[in-house]
């Protein structure tokens, strides 16, 4: 579990040089990682960045109540949060190397129609991981593709 190991050295570290804000976005982070170890193994980084992304999404939609309830200290602790957990995460894909993976895809699954874009998801979101290739863009750039290629 090499993403809990840096998460502890980096709260280590936060803790070494009184940094409290990084310390407390550290806690959670290992809070919300070993709360998801005890639902189901974590044996891959896709396992940590599906738990990453869920965190994040939580995070933003705090964002949103804090700033319409007027509470900006609280929405910049967790915009805090959510650079933290994204330094643990892999680079997102370029669009350019998404529709890569996309065309790859059509090509190996014999898509013949826009109607077969959940197999060529199903084949997508097994192959890559969630933190580099986003679901939402994914879907987005595979239906433009499918689109383009199948509309006549």
């Amino acid at each position: 579990m090499n993403f809990i190991n840096g998460v502890q050295i980096e709260l280590r570290l936060a803790m070494k040089a009184r940094d409290k804000r990084r310390v407390n976005a550290l806690k959670n982070i290992l809070a919300d990682v070993t709360y998801a170890s005890k639902l189901g193994p974590m044996e891959s980084m896709n396992d940590f960045s599906n738990v990453a992304m869920r965190g994040i999404k939580k995070r933003m939609e705090s964002i949103a109540l804090f700033e319409t309830a007027g509470r900006v200290d609280l929405a910049e602790n967790e915009r805090n949060e959510i650079s933290i957990w994204k330094e643990f995460l892999p680079t997102e894909l370029s669009e350019n190397q998404l529709r890569e993976h996309i065309n790859k895809a059509i090509e190996s699954t014999g898509a013949k129609s826009v109607s077969d874009m959940g197999k060529i998801m199903k084949v997508l979101t097994g192959n890559l991981n969630p933190a580099e290739a986003p679901r939402s863009q994914l879907s987005k750039l595979l239906k433009e593709e499918l689109t383009k290629r199948f509309s006549s």
